[in-house]
């Protein structure tokens, strides 16, 4: 038999020639029709018929099972012809004619061969022979053709009136619904008592339930259950009373279940489109799946739905394929574009577009495989692809994630989820596997935050590309750029940045780096005729005289900013002069002067990190709670701590270090490590000395538990072997660490020591920026020393602290003075303040 598993397999099509007749099958012994007919078997998929393999002549295919026996046709058309060679040839002959005849319609009859049979029948009707005739009645019944069968039953009978011949007739009469016709050729088996024939009479009683004639029925019903006791309890029988005996007066006619015919009964040949339809479906459908497939590759390629997305903090327009959109800070928009090259432009927005994309997919394969394209024309976007797997038993051998950072175009296929996420449960066979791929854009949110994760993840050599981008689409980001000043090389810087000066209204930001950079590239150019003119030019806006303030030598510098503040109000003026409090000293004063600057920018990262700096230095710890409260974020651990520590909130603190080590994943590093590293940060927030030697432990490596042991020398060797690295902050601990060197060298009366130290602190303040080299003129005696002076210069206040008991050495006369101011800036609580503090006196009065 055919067999096909999802509509996949092989199957029977077209149906010629079919016979069909009442019977039993031979496979479930169900009585029903029993057709035969000429098919084909074709190869289908989905059921549609394909490839033809083979013609078949099926033999009784059962209704109710569809089990059947089959020959090959060709095999039973080649017997047919044979059986019917030799009986032509007997009939040729001049043998038994009769005979002949009599196997020529029982060949036709085997062969379910109706036409054939006609043929056979003609020569047939005008024979009066009893055996002759009986043949053609049943081949007529066999192709329920009962008037025919009729009609050559009653020459049978005519000629010979038989009990075969009666019964034969009488079937044929009750087949076509004529019972009291038949009655007269039943009574015989009645009166005999012929068991083997009680069958007429229950067919002849369905006859006359067929016409509602119950009363007939019953009638015949008494005389066969006194010719045939013995079926007195048949299931049968007994149905047969009841339903007469219920229906006898409303006459209600029961449908036949033996004597009735299936609307199919009988022969049948197939129509000229019958025959020939199965077996142009299949190259039918062919052509239609191809002109199918041909038009679903070229709707898919002249509408391939392209995403863009935004990886900044602020909308910005883009033209792509000559349309123009409007894309939402981390947000996604799925667009329509034909394949090909696509054209992109900037509006508005400094993006550095290339002038197109390639977008292109194999026509061949396009409407099998899912293609799904993202563009980012900013290439600030982190667009994460990641793997999961759906099972009761899970394997736990999915891909790792792979982030996307810093890419103009990305091309994935098969992505199950485009920016969605994965659905919790999916449907499937038991014991299965399913693995499902997404892709989403993780929300970077504030630079700090994305900062961080661009260090993580993004190569050192991309990173400035980055950066540089990142100020592109956000020139007024001064995290941004201040990230780009300690990445990129200050020419490089330069080259890329000062195009840009010329835009207005000032890029306060973009001017700062140049400033930065022309600083450490051309220490020789003097910056202030520049910035004098752009002050003039903008009629002296506060921005202006920021930057101005910025170039300008003291006392001069002072008076520019005192100007800019006193100005309309500027977060870049505002900043600048915080900054300068805190230089100086002032915490309180800094903290206020830069909340105005966070006021007019909260977004800004780098206002933001400073008025935490200078609110900690203040000493407002609820005000630092409030400005670093909420999620625990690993950038802000250190002043979530500082906060609750700074106000004896020890169960606070306790809190915050549980919240934080709850955040540690498998594969996040070595858990015990960084719990060491939070405990040693809370020492040093703690000013735990103690505590903060006795984490350190014997670290060979690290100098602040070198030096706090004495161990000077290995301490002086330890930063001689610190690699100097492009953003100048190992230059700037180097500082602090040769100024407590060489303090340390004085005190413990190692001469050769301390000279190194103070000639490598002098190299390392002369290396980069005007303001460290002006210290380092100051330090060395260069320039005569003001107290003042050295106060008000606004360089790192972590570095000055150092640099104040390195000149209480150097400037006896002014040594209380640096010594105090010392202590005033040293409130950054790290290692350092520790060294430090093992330098300073006792502070008056304790």
């Amino acid at each position: 038999m055919p067999h096909v598993v999802n509509g996949i397999g092989t199957w029977h099509y077209g149906r010629d020639r079919a016979h069909t007749l009442k019977g039993t099958c031979e496979h479930c012994n169900a009585y029903g029709n029993l057709t035969s007919y000429d098919t084909t078997l074709y190869i289908v998929v989905f059921f549609i018929p394909i490839i033809p393999l083979a013609k078949r002549r099926i033999i009784e295919e059962c209704q109710a099972c569809q089990r059947h026996r089959y020959m090959k046709l060709a095999d039973w058309e080649k017997a047919k012809a044979n059986v019917f060679g030799d009986l032509s040839e007997a009939m040729r002959t001049g043998g038994d004619t009769d005979g002949a005849i009599v196997k020529a319609l029982g060949a036709a009859s085997g062969f379910q061969d109706e036409p054939l049979y006609e043929q056979v029948a003609a020569a047939a009707a005008g024979r009066n022979s009893v055996a002759v005739q009986g043949a053609l009645g049943e081949g007529y019944a066999y192709f329920a053709r009962w008037p025919e069968a009729e009609a050559a039953f009653r020459k049978a009978m005519a000629a010979t009136d038989s009990p075969m011949v009666r019964e034969q007739l009488a079937h044929a009469l009750l087949k076509q619904g004529r019972p009291d016709d038949a009655l007269p050729f039943i009574q015989h088996t009645l009166t005999g008592k012929i068991v083997d024939r009680a069958w007429l009479s229950y067919q002849t009683v369905e006859a006359y339930q067929a016409q509602g004639r119950h009363v007939e029925a019953l009638a015949l019903m008494d005389a066969r259950d006194e010719a045939f006791p013995q079926f007195l309890n048949d299931k049968g029988y007994i149905k047969q009373r009841k339903l007469s005996e219920k229906h006898k007066d409303s006459g209600k006619p029961i449908p036949a279940a033996i004597l009735g015919e299936a609307k199919t009964a009988g022969y049948r040949e197939a129509g000229a489109t019958r025959r020939w339809l199965p077996r142009i479906v299949g190259p039918a459908i062919g052509l239609g799946l191809l002109a199918l497939y041909f038009g679903s590759a070229w709707y898919i390629g002249e509408h391939r739905k392209v995403y863009l997305v935004n990886g900044g903090t602020r909308p910005y327009d883009v033209v792509v394929a000559g349309q123009k959109y409007t894309l939402q800070p981390d947000r996604q928009q799925a667009i329509d574009v034909p394949e090909g090259t696509v054209a992109l432009a900037s509006a508005g927005t400094d993006l550095n577009l290339p002038p197109s994309v390639d977008i292109n997919t194999s026509f061949w394969s396009r409407p099998f495989v899912k293609h799904t394209f993202v563009i980012n024309p900013d290439r600030l976007a982190l667009v994460v692809w990641e793997e999961v797997e759906y099972a009761k038993q899970h394997r736990n051998d999915n891909r790792p994630p792979k982030p996307h950072i810093g890419e103009l175009f990305l091309h994935f296929q098969g992505v199950d989820f485009e920016f969605q996420p994965f659905p919790a449960s999916l449907t499937a066979k038991q014991g299965s596997r399913l693995m499902k791929e997404r892709i989403y854009q993780e929300p970077l949110g504030a630079t700090e935050k994305r900062l961080r994760i661009v260090n993580a993840i993004v190569p050192a050599d991309k990173q400035p590309e980055y950066a540089l981008q990142l100020t592109r689409v956000n020139p007024d980001d001064s995290m941004a750029v201040n990230w780009l000043n300690n990445l990129m090389d200050p020419e490089k810087i330069l080259q890329e940045l000062k195009p840009r000066l010329a835009t207005r209204p000032v890029l306060p930001a973009i001017h700062r780096a140049c400033q930065i950079a022309t600083e450490d590239a051309h220490p020789e150019t003097d910056q202030r005729p520049t910035y004098r003119k752009l002050v003039e030019e903008t009629q002296r806006t506060p921005d202006a005289l920021y930057l101005l303030g910025r170039v300008e030598d003291e006392p001069e510098a002072e008076k520019v900013y005192r100007e800019a503040i006193a100005a309309a109000p500027s977060s870049y003026a505002y900043y600048g002069w915080a900054y300068r409090q805190l230089a100086r000293g002032d915490a309180a004063e800094a903290a206020k002067w830069m909340k105005k600057a966070y006021d007019m920018k909260p977004t800004d990262g780098l206002i933001k990190h400073m008025l935490i700096e200078a609110t900690a230095a203040a000493g407002q710890y609820q005000e630092l709670d409030l400005l670093v409260g909420g999620e625990p974020d690993w950038s802000l651990l250190r002043d979530r701590l500082l906060a609750r520590i700074g106000r004896g909130d020890k169960a606070g603190a306790d809190q915050i270090m549980a919240e934080y080590l709850g955040q540690l994943r498998p594969g996040q590093g070595d858990a015990a490590e960084i719990k060491k590293s939070i405990e040693i940060l809370r020492a040093c927030l703690a000013r735990d000395r103690a505590a903060y030697v006795g984490l350190l432990g014997n670290d060979a490596k690290n100098f602040e538990g070198l030096f706090l042991a004495g161990k000077y020398k290995e301490a002086a060797e330890l930063v001689d072997s610190m690699p100097k690295d492009k953003n100048g902050r190992n230059r700037r601990a180097e500082v602090q660490q040769r100024g407590l060197l060489y303090v340390a060298a004085l005190r413990a009366k190692q001469g050769d020591l301390a000279e190194e130290q103070w000639k490598k602190l002098l190299a390392a303040l002369g290396s980069k920026g005007r303001r460290d080299k002006q210290l380092g003129d100051l330090i060395s005696g260069a320039i005569p020393f003001e107290m003042e002076l050295f106060r008000n210069l606004p360089t790192e206040p972590q570095q000055k602290r150092v640099l104040a008991l390195v000149m209480s050495r150097k400037q006896p006369d002014h040594s209380a003075a640096l010594i105090e101011f010392a202590r005033t800036l040293d409130y950054e609580r790290d290692g350092l303040s520790f060294c430090l503090r093992q330098l300073l006196p006792p502070a008056p009065g304790r």
